[in-house]
């Protein structure tokens, strides 16, 4: 039962989210909508090659995300086809992102994934909000490779780290989210 709770929990919102927000973007005659989904969507892909970056061609198999019970990446993987089903159709254009990581000003009123793992490694790394003495971001070089060209080739270019990071202190101190407990 826990199993199966979990499961409904973590697909049917991003299913019925994702559908929910593009009906309501039919009935405003959208021109173009762009799904912010998740890194969960492309990431568990056990046949695709090491050595290529992956990109808008790479899904998350479906099978694999059932047989690890990642319940996350599958709800991603389906609520971001499904919306690939409407833009088929003609019905909506339709542009995706699969951001790994959202660092930076919270838009939202509580703290979602990448917030909480921001601001854990904040309080167990950082000696004072508003003094970095230990930035623990480093990079990787044998992690997955992920490509994100097409959108460098439409204009959009990476934020510095340290301004994004800097961003993320002072809106989780004006938010008290930085307080011991």
């Amino acid at each position: 039962m826990c199993n199966r709770r979990r499961r409904v929990d973590l697909i049917e919102p991003s299913v019925v989210g994702t559908r929910n927000v593009l009906n309501a973007c039919l009935k405003a005659k959208a021109k173009r909508v762009v799904v912010v989904s998740s890194i969960g969507a492309v990431i568990v892909n056990p046949n695709w090659p090491k050595d290529q970056a992956m990109d808008e061609e790479c899904w998350s198999d479906r099978d694999s995300c059932k047989t690890t019970k990642n319940y996350y990446c599958l709800g991603k993987t389906i609520a971001e086809s499904e919306a690939f089903e409407y833009a088929k159709r003609g019905e909506l254009d339709i542009v995706t992102v699969c951001p790994s990581i959202v660092i930076g000003t919270m838009l939202q009123p509580t703290i979602n994934s990448s917030s909480l793992l921001l601001l854990t490694m904040l309080k167990e790394n950082f000696v004072d909000s508003m003094h970095v003495y230990h930035d623990s971001f480093t990079e990787v070089d044998d992690c997955e490779k992920l490509s994100s060209e097409k959108l460098q080739d439409l204009g959009w270019k990476y934020r510095p780290l340290e301004e994004s990071i800097v961003d993320s202190v002072m809106n989780y101190e004006e938010r008290g989210l930085l307080l011991k407990k």
